[in-house]
Parts: structure tokens; sequence; C-alpha cells
């Protein structure tokens, strides 16, 4: 699992980017927090979901009884 946090100096597009490349190099999960819009994008199985205030993040493959708000990232 990777896991990055956008701050004002990043590249969206570069942050999705090395994330798909960590999940090239066998990743099962890429995670890109972008605090200043409140979402959270999860990269799995070649698809991307993103989450936003209301939802859960859910990882049950890789953490079974986890999971948390988003508004609590």
């Amino acid at each position: 699992m990777v896991v990055e946090v956008k701050s004002k100096a990043d590249s969206i597009d570069k942050l999705r980017k090395k994330i798909q490349d960590f999940i090239n190099l066998g990743s099962q999960v890429g995670i890109l927090i972008n605090p200043k819009i409140r979402t959270v994008e999860v990269s799995c199985n070649g698809e991307t979901v993103i989450l936003k205030d209301g939802d859960i993040l859910k990882l049950p493959d890789l953490l079974p009884a986890w999971e948390v708000t988003i508004p609590e990232i």
C-alpha cells in the first residue's frame, strides 16, 4: 500500500503517476489524500474511486476490520 498526501506545492497529476508507478511495481492499493478539497482517491485493481465527506474508507483485502470516515483523515 502506498499513501500520498497532496501539499500546496505538489502536482496532483505527478502524485497520481507516482502512485500508479508503485502499483505497477506491486503495491496492491494506492491512496491519494487531497486535504484542500477533502477527497481521497483509492486506486486498486485498475480502478480509482474518489471518496468524499460522508464516505468511509475500507480496505478489506489488506486491513479486514479497519475503516475510517473521510472527515477523520
